[in-house]
């Protein structure tokens, strides 16, 4: 009777082990085709990304490209400087999609404001170096200061230290001399 009772007993954990058994396996295949899907949403979202990215990039590209001439024009070297710094720090995959677009009149967008800022970017180092050296020769301080701060911005950082260095040599080598009297 014992046997029987105990027997009995392990017929019922048999089958409730097999039934959990069961369900786990149901629990894991759900498990498994839920983390597909999040992988799946995961790679869609980081595309959404890039994208939103890029477009941003080609907004600011031409936002840029609009504003960069316009400033040099009117002498505020600070906002033409921030435009071409903009330009200067933009994914490379803007300038990508122009090569590779079936938008040609985008890709004509992305070109052209790629030559107008390369061709700003050299004409403001241009305007800088000769207003640096102006600033120079007058020795206006705070004029040689705001031109000195801008070189970085478009890329320039050795260029505007390196005048700034031989002003502050001259008058380190003037003052030793005038001190030597």
């Amino acid at each position: 009777m014992a046997v029987s009772r105990l027997n009995n007993a392990m017929l019922v954990v048999e089958t409730d082990t097999k039934q959990l058994a069961a369900s786990l396996r149901t629990i894991s295949r759900l498990a498994d085709n839920i983390s597909g899907k999040v992988s799946a949403l995961d790679v869609a979202k980081t595309r959404v990304v890039e994208c939103l990215q890029l477009a941003g990039d080609m907004h600011d590209l031409g936002v840029c490209s609009e504003g960069v001439d316009e400033c040099i024009s009117n002498e505020d070297y600070e906002q033409a400087a921030q435009h071409i710094h903009r330009f200067l720090t933009l994914d490379r995959a803007v300038f990508q999609f122009s090569s590779s677009t079936v938008d040609k009149d985008a890709g004509q967008n992305v070109s052209h404001s790629y030559e107008v800022l390369t061709n700003a970017a050299a004409r403001l180092k241009e305007i800088l170096e000769k207003k640096l050296e102006t600033a120079v020769e007058a020795e206006d301080i705070p004029s040689m200061q705001r031109f000195v701060k801008l070189f970085p911005l478009i890329n320039e950082h050795d260029s505007g230290l390196t005048r700034f260095g031989k002003y502050l040599s001259k008058q380190i080598a003037k003052i030793g001399n005038d001190n030597l009297k």
